[in-house]
């Protein structure tokens, strides 16, 4: 709810890159459960920080409020991903599946089925019965489901938070596609900026390809 609110009163291309913030929520909660981190995986947590903040300032600050609820949404997130990943290792450890992707689709499939329950029982009071709405949502519904399956899949692999830091790669990845959207003409989407701006974006997301590198270098 804090991540949608967030996206109807700012760019995608400007708030998603301050989810990067969530990685430092997730390298905290590691260590609060018993994990360690080496000196170089706390570098490089602190430089995906420090690349999303700087791509959250560049074409001008968020509003607080906006920055807020995208700080909420990081929380919630990690929370979240941390359960993801427990609630995996136990399936593998009740079933004896140790396959790369059985326990992550059981997972996913018992989380959205779930929340499908739970929404369904809201909709009386809060959907919407404008049909252009509903096949709006299909294209997000479609990308959302294939997203989560890589998502519990990656968790699984290499844990949550060098996860979410290659996860962070998004931010670079939504300034490409907010340069494609505003020169579409699709301004009600995506403003459009100059080169010089997109450059700066450009170079904070290098900053985070570095704090992969780094977090990678020193797991070995």
């Amino acid at each position: 709810t804090s991540l949608i609110s967030a996206l109807g009163r700012a760019d995608a291309s400007r708030s998603a890159p301050l989810r990067g913030l969530k990685v430092a929520v997730l390298a905290v909660i590691a260590v609060l459960l018993g994990g360690t981190l080496s000196w170089m995986q706390w570098g490089g947590v602190a430089l995906a920080v420090a690349a999303a903040w700087v791509l959250n300032g560049v074409g001008g600050r968020l509003p607080w409020r906006v920055t807020g609820l995208v700080v909420l949404a990081c929380l919630a997130y990690a929370i979240a991903d941390t359960f993801i990943l427990e609630t995996i290792q136990e399936v593998r450890r009740i079933s004896g599946d140790q396959s790369t992707m059985g326990a992550p689709l059981f997972t996913v499939t018992a989380v959205y089925t779930t929340v499908g329950l739970i929404a369904a029982c809201l909709l009386p009071r809060y959907g919407s019965r404008d049909t252009k709405a509903w096949r709006d949502a299909l294209p997000y519904v479609a990308s959302w489901m294939m997203t989560m399956v890589f998502l519990y899949g990656t968790f699984a692999a290499v844990g949550t938070v060098l996860g979410s830091i290659l996860q962070s790669a998004r931010g670079l990845i939504s300034i490409f596609l907010g340069i494609v959207l505003a020169h579409w003409g699709w301004h009600h989407l995506e403003q459009k900026h100059g080169w010089a701006v997109q450059l700066r974006r450009l170079g904070a997301a290098a900053l985070m390809c570095l704090a992969v590198y780094l977090y990678v270098k020193g797991v070995q």
